[in-house]
């Protein structure tokens, strides 16, 4: 099926006004005609075009067969191909399509507002990835679970989302950022999973709207229209009130996000670029830097020397090699072997090979690809210096301004992992592998699960035999793993370091360390940890998921700190 996205004709989600603006912007013509998505609904598209110097709109109706088509007229299997057949004839319209009115260069086709095409496209691999469609083509019916899904990765990142709150919190927070006409926000409600709220300032007042979900999971407000997700639904009332006092407006944003200590003397300056930190020259002559293997469609075992024993793990060895390229270059590997005996682990071997072989970021350890021969073998890029915890027990002479640029370096690969909608799930030192002083990678993604249906997070079935003194509440009580636990494992992968490979929670077990962190203790400061450092640590640790960082202010608040550390 042709993807409209393609087509310089379709700019996407927007109302019936701008298509008439962009229209008339580029000289109004008989049979001038662009395509869009209708704003308040979520599968059904709009011809607009032009005729006697005024404007047609066409509603284009998507058909339970999933076909699409206008009014009586004949179906097709897209609105493109739709498109096609009225340039060439002119059939149930009052004139031949003649000319596209394509978009202006650089102007991406509007998914949702504030919301680009290519964000869109992570989450719907994401999305294709949980429901095992191998392309949009197969979607058909499938198209429901499809956008409620998608919808349901992208809300979390909004900023009028704000998880979950109770009405007065909503209430306290719309009246401090001013409570003007139209400003609201989303919550998740407290008592209720899975059904949400908006507050909504009018006239100085708020407003409560609870949205609950049908049998189908569809969600609306009393008596209102039912939407796949959160996303249809802000959308349509930004453009609608329809039953609510007034339409949407401007979003109250997540005031704690910004919160984070900065250093003192640099309070409101932008965040500095990263490359100002590191030594990019050296970093970037490391071989393992940029992706050496991202042509390669299929590994040669041939092309393949296996060398020395790096470790030994449940699933089988980790082995150093050497692959030879068709060039003649030649490149340090790392290659897990899976045991012989060992074929109960196979697909979950498999699961992490798959995962990986999507990710491509300098920070982030690399899957080369998968070669099957007496066992099977996963080849991946090679940090020859092991464990960052290990590493520095090692290496004292590292300096607490070295072990924060390595820092930054994972805040990096996980803000790019969250970009990903993936959760690692178990991020620590001893996942962080050290190519060198100045260049580290987070690595193992065995238990990494790209989020679940129609939730931004993975929940698991049962507790298993987990890395507990690295886990978030959210995980020990409710086996609830979002990028915000990560963030609480990034909190603890910085105390590791900073303590030059120590071990958190010391001499505390199991029901201990919930004790611990149940009265509101925290691990300690470590000694040579600046204080605007473990002020973010601290900010990592917060019970309520949604008042933790994301990783984008993380890596923000930590280059400042680096950038003005004494």
């Amino acid at each position: 099926m042709d993807d409209p996205v393609r087509q310089t004709y379709f700019y996407g989600r927007i109302s019936r006004e701008e298509a008439e603006r962009h229209l008339t912007d580029n000289g109004v013509e008989n049979g001038k005609f662009l395509l869009r998505k209708r704003p308040t609904e979520s599968q059904s598209f709009a011809l607009s075009l032009c005729h006697r110097r005024g404007f047609i709109h066409y509603h284009i109706q998507h058909h339970p067969d999933g076909k699409y088509g206008i009014e009586d007229g004949p179906r097709f299997a897209s609105p493109v191909e739709l498109i096609d057949y009225h340039r060439a004839n002119q059939g149930g319209l009052l004139t031949t399509l003649t000319k596209p009115c394509n978009r202006p260069i650089g102007l991406e086709p509007k998914v949702y507002t504030n919301v680009n095409y290519s964000e869109v496209e992570a989450a719907t691999t994401a999305a294709m990835s949980q429901l095992g469609i191998g392309d949009r083509t197969s979607l058909g019916k499938n198209h429901v679970p499809f956008e409620k899904m998608l919808g349901m990765l992208l809300h979390a990142k909004q900023s009028w989302f704000h998880g979950v709150i109770s009405r007065d919190e909503a209430e306290s927070r719309l009246r401090k950022s001013g409570c003007k006409n139209g400003q609201f926000l989303v919550r998740e409600r407290e008592k209720t999973k899975g059904t949400f709220a908006i507050g909504l300032c009018h006239d100085g007042s708020v407003y409560h709207y609870l949205l609950n979900a049908d049998n189908a999971g569809k969600l609306s407000i009393p008596s209102g229209p039912k939407f796949l997700n959160l996303m249809e639904c802000v959308e349509y009332y930004l453009n609608r009130s329809d039953g609510l006092v007034c339409k949407l407006g401007k979003p109250c944003q997540i005031t704690q996000k910004r919160c984070l200590p900065i250093p003192p003397g640099v309070a409101g300056t932008s965040a500095p670029r990263t490359d100002a930190i590191y030594d990019t020259v050296a970093i970037k002559k490391s071989p393992v830097y940029l992706n050496a293997f991202k042509d390669i469609k299929a590994l040669d075992f041939s092309r393949l020397s296996l060398q020395n024993k790096l470790g030994q793990g449940n699933f089988g060895s980790v082995l150093k090699g050497v692959y030879a390229l068709t060039n003649g270059k030649k490149i340090e590997v790392a290659v897990k072997q899976l045991k012989t005996d060992a074929a109960a682990q196979k697909s979950e071997i498999e699961h992490e090979a798959r995962i990986m072989l999507k990710l491509d970021h300098p920070y982030i350890v690399r899957m080369i690809g998968m070669i099957h021969e007496a066992t099977m073998m996963l080849v991946m890029e090679l940090a020859i210096n092991g464990p960052l915890h290990k590493y520095l027990r090692k290496h004292k002479e590292v300096t607490v301004r070295q072990i924060l640029v390595m820092l930054l370096q994972v805040s990096e690969g996980m803000e790019y992992l969250d970009s990903k909608h993936f959760v690692h799930r178990d991020l620590a030192a001893r996942n962080v592998l050290v190519v060198d002083v100045n260049f580290v990678k987070i690595s193992d993604f065995g238990m990494s699960r790209a989020m679940g249906v129609g939730n931004n997070y993975y929940r698991a079935e049962a507790a298993g035999k987990w890395p507990l003194k690295w886990y978030a509440p959210e995980c020990i009580y409710y086996y609830k793993f979002t990028t915000k636990s990560d963030v609480w494992s990034y909190g603890i992968t910085v105390w590791e370091a900073l303590t030059y490979g120590g071990k958190p929670y010391d001499g505390l077990h199991g029901q201990e360390v919930i004790q611990y962190l149940e009265s509101e203790e925290r691990l300690s400061c470590p000694a040579q940890c600046p204080e605007s450092v473990y002020s973010l640590i601290r900010a990592c640790w917060e019970w309520q998921p949604e008042r933790r960082p994301e990783f984008s202010l993380v890596k923000e608040t930590l280059s400042d700190i680096i950038l003005h550390l004494i």
